[in-house]
């Protein structure tokens, strides 16, 4: 007898040494899988996107105080040509009232001289006129490139954050799969640890507690699975044994029994749950 005893022992250490690798490994592997390279570029890109976005609303900012300078001078020098306009109008009623009322100016050489003057300043203000559509086209030339460089950024500006939204949408799923294998895992690592406890009980190595006494309930999932649990196994185990025996997947997997919803962390001494209870599946 005492080599069976032995040879049991020597299993249940090297089992809790696998278990404890086992776990070390699943903690580690979110971190490992998430948090080292991919977090690391996915951070540098993410500080990357905020400067560029700060440069591209400086810049916006830059070019919007331009155009309303731009605008401000326009309407200042279309005043100065209406002011001018207007003088020019007085100044023609001036002189053809003077010229109607002074017999002197019906000379040939005071006429010329009249229309010399009345030609340079229509010249001068020609000039100015063209000097000011000029610079009217210019502006408007520059408020055409402000309104296409402020296109394009906003057109950048989106494609980043549709970037980022999906980065986050792949890490959220990558953590939630991890999160699944992790749970898979450690199900199976349990069942190997009770398949051996109840090999030590059976050969009388661990004396049986009433937490750890094996019961069985009900579960109803479309049809009845009858379910071996004990007060000690956690609400994420029992899910664990139903996804093998119905094949519900485990992402949608929900249990209630007495009217309340059963949550992972829990036990099922936590819920009072009695040998031959019906424990609903949805």
């Amino acid at each position: 007898m005492m080599m069976p005893e032995k040879t049991l022992f020597s299993k249940i250490q090297s089992l809790k040494t696998e278990i404890t690798d086992v776990n070390c490994k699943l903690e580690k592997s979110i971190p490992n899988h998430v948090g080292n390279k991919e977090l690391a570029v996915f951070q540098n890109f993410l500080e990357n996107q905020s400067k560029k976005q700060k440069s591209h609303k400086k810049l916006v900012k830059k070019l919007t105080d331009e155009l309303e300078e731009s605008q401000k001078w326009r309407e200042i020098q279309q005043f100065k040509i209406d002011s001018l306009q207007k003088e020019i109008e007085e100044i023609k009623d001036t002189r053809i009232s003077e010229i109607n009322n002074n017999e002197e100016l019906e000379k040939p050489e005071s006429l010329k001289i009249l229309k010399s003057s009345f030609s340079d300043f229509e010249k001068s203000i020609k000039c100015q006129q063209d000097q000011m559509k000029k610079r009217m086209e210019s502006i408007v030339a520059e408020n055409e490139s402000i309104r296409l460089e402020i296109r394009e950024s906003r057109r950048i500006q989106k494609k980043q954050n549709n970037v980022i939204v999906m980065i986050t949408q792949d890490m959220q799923n990558i953590r939630y799969i991890l999160r699944q294998k992790i749970a898979l895992e450690n199900a199976k690592i349990q069942k190997e640890i009770d398949e051996i406890k109840n090999a030590l009980k059976k050969v009388k190595i661990l004396p049986e507690t009433p937490e750890e006494n094996a019961f069985e309930i009900m579960v109803i999932a479309g049809k009845d699975i009858p379910l071996e649990v004990r007060k000690i196994d956690k609400i994420a185990d029992v899910k664990a044994k139903i996804v093998e025996k119905s094949k519900i997947p485990l992402e949608i997997l929900r249990l209630t029994y007495g009217g309340h919803i059963l949550q992972d962390n829990f036990t099922i001494a936590d819920y009072k749950i009695q040998p031959k209870s019906l424990v609903y599946a949805f």
